[in-house]
């Protein structure tokens, strides 16, 4: 899984497929892992997406659908700059950020 949900979360879940994966020019999505995904996020959290919750508080399905699709956008467009433009970009940006911070505050 791409989209950085923390590894205590991904096994108190039981997270084990994708919900989005980038190969080559198409990313295939997994709507029903979404649901199931903000379904148990609710759950965890003690709200429900019908609960007298604030509804700030409820993870909502095609929020978080959106959000991992567009993650997975800025992949793919990174991956092709540095295919097409600089391949060496993002080793120069940890070295800019590592020079600017301290390589003890960069976390790879």
């Amino acid at each position: 899984m791409q989209f950085h949900i923390t590894r205590a979360i991904r096994e108190k879940l039981k997270i084990d497929g994708l919900l989005f994966s980038y190969t080559g020019n198409v990313i295939f999505a997994n709507v029903a892992a979404s649901r199931r995904l903000a379904n148990d996020l609710n759950e965890l959290r003690g709200v429900g997406t019908h609960s007298a919750a604030d509804p700030s508080k409820i993870v909502n399905a095609g929020a978080l659908y959106a959000m991992g699709l567009i993650d997975e956008l800025n992949h793919a467009l990174v991956a092709q700059y540095r295919r097409e433009i600089d391949p060496a970009a993002l080793t120069e940006a940890i070295r800019w950020f590592e020079g600017k911070i301290g390589p003890e505050n960069v976390e790879l």
